[in-house]
């Protein structure tokens, strides 16, 4: 039995889903600068530690800084393979859209991360035409997105 539902339950779903879809994006990001952050206190330029003893509390908290970091990067790489695999699918929803410029907006917004404002001037769109187009490409997502998350988004009715 095929299970309809309204349209707008399905907008929810898509909404849900596609701020899944940015938000991998923006911890990505998090963590890619995080990293990068801890990498440049570790290891201020023009200091050799070819030189330094290995023993006492400078070492040890080297080795600790140097082992967080390495989590850091673990955490980086588990959160990296969700954002290529989810990016990937989400890429070919926005590819079978009916308005390919809805596709292209909702990349840029999605996948990179671009503020609406920004995805506007990219596609020559107003603010207002582009929610319109958002929007109307909500029921068509919903249809092509995985099908796990055309029921985890449902609201539970009062």
């Amino acid at each position: 039995m095929t299970v309809v539902h309204h349209p707008e339950v399905k907008k929810i779903c898509a909404k849900a889903y596609l701020e899944y879809i940015r938000e991998l994006n923006k911890r990505i990001e998090t963590l890619r600068e995080g990293i990068e952050r801890k990498r440049s206190l570790m290891l201020p330029s023009g200091i050799d530690y070819s030189g330094v003893p290995s023993s006492g509390g400078a070492a040890d908290a080297l080795g600790n800084g140097v082992a967080k970091l390495q989590d850091m990067i673990a955490e980086y790489a588990t959160e990296l393979a969700e954002y290529v695999e989810q990016g990937r699918i989400a890429k070919g929803v926005f590819e079978q859209l009916s308005n390919p410029r809805a596709g292209t907006a909702l990349m840029k917004y999605c996948l990179q991360g671009k503020t609406w404002e920004q995805v506007c001037v990219e596609v020559g769109y107003s603010y207002r035409r582009m929610m319109q187009i958002k929007s109307e490409a909500m029921l068509e997502i919903y249809d092509l997105m995985p099908e796990e998350w055309r029921n985890q988004s449902i609201p539970n009715a009062i």
